[in-house]
């Protein structure tokens, strides 16, 4: 007589069976049949070496990651006379998952997940796309560090700019061998590349299938779409890293970016910190990451690594109240109330803060709403209906509740005053840098431009 442990795997079995029929019901059968060798072999599968990875790789929403430049080197040690028990591959139906599924994964990787791993930079081409600064800064950084060694480190590097920059220039460059010997890769970055691949699209998708031995052409770009034979080229034969905010929907994915920034700042900044207290710390000054980053090294030489980041930390020397003072003041001065928005410029006055420091936050919030009403002007005259949440993300309002709170100041604020902000900041922006920039009159400045956002005539 069965066992009743033993009876559910039957049934489960045959639930398979019938699943493998179904759209996509065979990739299931053969994943899960890989999974369940793994569990099987136990700890000897998750000691196996670099050659063949499992990745959780959440920053690109992918439950599995094989690094499929790494396909040849693991199909390599399976034909070889290397044993497969060494890396669990003994399992025939795990056998035929891989080389039926891995030879089709893509060599675009989140920037997060190039980061924290390993994966190697090789000849040919590698683009950083996407707006966020911090993110392609850090990867700019490892791809040079990986590429660039040695006396002519500096020698091998090239940097062009994008409008400028030719083709032919780019293929002279990573063809000259150095005068000195010692060779080493030659490095060319394109920055700012929008322009040059619009212009150079064709030859730019002869260059990845031919591209030389001798160096790396690195494109630094804004938007990369993924329905062009370009980034479908460099996918299959280079290296394109996604340089953006990962997204949930059209929302920025804040527990996305808190996970991360936790880890990064006990490997960058030796603090011992979790993934709410960096929530917390996003709820107070937002989700750019280059922000975050300078947070996490401000609470690094207060904190040692031994002790704990805690919220109070973070309210205490992050400077939370004083972003939220500053929102609250504008929001006091737009709804009209020009004595209470008075008395809280009064209080950051009294707290220490430079009149400089302050408008550089204070114009930070108001740019936003500026921004919101050009975005809602470009569609009028183009003749489109305004696409309010299109409008409210680019302008840089990101989070559902932040959209509807900006959407209720901009009706306040009206197009004819809105369309007048950049002017007003523009003046006082002026006048703090020269016929008041001294302590009494840049308050008057200040002062001025509160009542300016309250009646603009």
């Amino acid at each position: 007589m069965q066992s009743k442990k033993n009876s559910s795997k039957v049934g489960f079995n045959n639930d398979l069976r019938l699943l493998k029929w179904l759209p996509g019901g065979r990739l299931a059968c053969l994943l899960y049949s890989a999974f369940e060798s793994l569990r099987n072999h136990g700890p000897r599968v998750w000691s196996m070496e670099p050659e063949f990875q499992f990745y959780n790789g959440a920053a690109a929403d992918r439950s599995l990651f094989c690094r499929s430049r790494l396909y040849s080197g693991c199909m390599g040690a399976r034909n070889s006379s290397i044993e497969d028990s060494r890396y669990g591959f003994e399992h025939p139906i795990f056998l035929k998952c891989i080389e039926s599924q891995v030879v089709d994964l893509s060599n675009t990787n989140h920037a997060f997940e190039f980061l924290e791993s390993d994966i190697p930079i090789s000849t040919g081409v590698v683009v950083l796309f996407g707006d966020e600064n911090f993110l392609k800064a850090k990867c700019m950084a490892k791809i040079k560090s990986e590429l660039l060694q040695g006396e002519e480190a500096e020698l091998n590097l090239i940097k062009l700019s994008g409008p400028s920059a030719e083709m032919k220039d780019i293929r002279d460059e990573l063809s000259t061998i150095s005068l000195f010997g010692g060779g080493g890769q030659r490095v060319v970055i394109v920055e700012d590349a929008e322009k040059f691949v619009s212009e150079h699209r064709d030859e730019l998708e002869s260059f990845v299938a031919n591209a030389p031995s001798s160096g790396v052409l690195v494109l630094d770009v804004g938007q990369w779409r993924s329905n062009t034979r370009l980034y479908k080229a460099v996918d299959k034969t280079g290296l394109q890293v996604d340089c953006r905010p990962p997204m949930r929907g059209k929302n920025v994915n804040c527990k996305q970016i808190a996970k991360w920034m936790a880890v990064w700042g006990k490997e960058q900044h030796g603090l011992k910190i979790k993934q709410i207290v960096v929530e917390h710390m996003i709820d107070l000054v937002g989700p750019e990451l280059g922000l975050l980053d300078q947070n996490l090294a401000k609470l690094s030489l207060y904190l040692d690594s031994k002790t704990a980041v805690t919220e109070e930390h973070v309210n205490e020397y992050v400077g939370g109240w004083q972003t939220k003072s500053i929102w609250d003041l504008i929001d006091t001065a737009i709804s009209g109330h020009s004595g209470a928005a008075i008395a809280q410029l009064d209080r950051l006055f009294q707290n220490g803060d430079a009149p400089q420091a302050l408008f550089g936050q204070i114009s930070w919030s108001l740019r936003l709403y500026a921004m919101a009403f050009d975005e809602a002007k470009r569609f009028t005259r183009h003749g489109r209906r305004v696409d309010v949440d299109e409008v409210m993300t680019n302008a840089g309002f990101r989070f559902p509740p932040e959209k509807k709170k900006a959407m209720e100041q901009l009706k306040r604020i009206g197009r004819e005053k809105g369309g007048q902000y950049y002017r007003i900041l523009l003046e006082c922006d002026l006048a703090l840098k020269a016929s008041h920039s001294s302590m009494p009159r840049s308050r008057i400045a200040l002062e001025r431009l509160i009542f300016d956002l309250i009646d603009v005539a």
